[in-house]
């Protein structure tokens, strides 16, 4: 069953993010049920379904990728192994939905290799010694909260 949720929520709870424009994973994602749908301005969307803990949105508005990488060709080759998986009649059709499962989570391993052989030469992101800077957890640092440094932000006319 999929809960309707806004954006920023999938994008807050998920690190991986598949973004794939509407119905191009169609055949490869139709055995399975979404997770989330995304409305916007009332109307539908995307689905966006869990895959190995990756996000993968698919829609007409989905969600731009993040810390995955995919190709136009990526997609055709696992749309065309879906294809053979359906039209593969001497499969029964439980059996079928749990291979287009298991494609698509090769789908999501072949996102993230490509990503990270693309950005093997990122620098690393700017961590301090207890985590991201600046904190995203307040009860961790509590000098930052009662000084008022998330409110204000930083005051550029000091005496």
């Amino acid at each position: 069953m999929k809960k309707f949720v806004d954006i920023k929520y999938l994008t807050d709870n998920f690190s991986v993010i598949i973004g794939v424009p509407y119905s191009q994973l169609q055949i490869l994602l139709g055995g399975l049920s979404p997770d989330y749908c995304f409305i916007n301005n009332g109307l539908w969307a995307c689905d966006n379904y869990v895959i190995d803990g990756a996000l993968i949105s698919m829609g007409l508005y989905y969600i731009e990728s993040k810390n995955a990488m995919t190709t136009p060709e990526m997609i055709h080759r696992y749309e065309l192994e879906a294809i053979k998986i359906l039209n593969d009649y001497d499969i029964p059709c439980q059996t079928c939905n749990k291979m287009r499962a298991s494609l698509a989570s090769d789908f999501v391993s072949e996102c993230l290799a490509l990503y990270k052989s693309q950005n093997s030469h990122a620098p690393p992101a700017l961590y301090g010694i207890c985590g991201p800077f600046p904190p995203t957890n307040p009860a961790v640092y509590p000098t930052y909260i009662s000084s008022g440094f998330f409110d204000k932000g930083i005051n550029r006319n000091v005496s």
